[in-house]
């Protein structure tokens, strides 16, 4: 069974017309701080996307990090849904070690910009969930 976007639920977070970071990073438990060390952005350009309701980042990496990010909500809500407080797990998956990753937390797996290892961990729990 192969996963198509048909899967995963619609972030609303990311639209034509950019990224809702302040929104993305609220519904992943992420501060400015938090965002900026993950994303190597500086703290001054966080803070910028944090007063736009959508953002378009300049550079390549600004962008890729957060569609990154943006993909794995969208697995997590995937993986969550039907569960009684689904954004309360998601954001409490971040701060707790994960056998998944050799009992690492996932926010210091993306900290270290292991961004595909926990993609492809997320996605094999999905398939696993579906049966696949």
């Amino acid at each position: 069974m192969t996963l198509d976007s048909g899967m995963f639920p619609t972030s609303p977070y990311y639209t034509r017309r950019g990224f809702d970071v302040k929104g993305l990073a609220g519904a992943l438990d992420m501060d400015q701080k938090t965002l900026a060390r993950i994303s190597r952005a500086k703290r001054q350009t966080v803070s910028t996307w944090f007063k736009k309701q959508f953002v378009q980042p300049r550079s390549e990496n600004d962008s890729e990090v957060l569609k990154k990010l943006n993909r794995i909500l969208s697995l997590l809500t995937a993986l969550t849904s039907g569960e009684e407080d689904p954004e309360s797990l998601i954001q409490e998956w971040f701060y707790a070690p994960n056998a998944a990753f050799n009992g690492e937390y996932p926010i210091e797996m993306l900290k270290q910009q292991k961004f595909d290892v926990v993609i492809n961990r997320l996605m094999d729990a999905l398939l696993g969930a579906q049966g696949g």
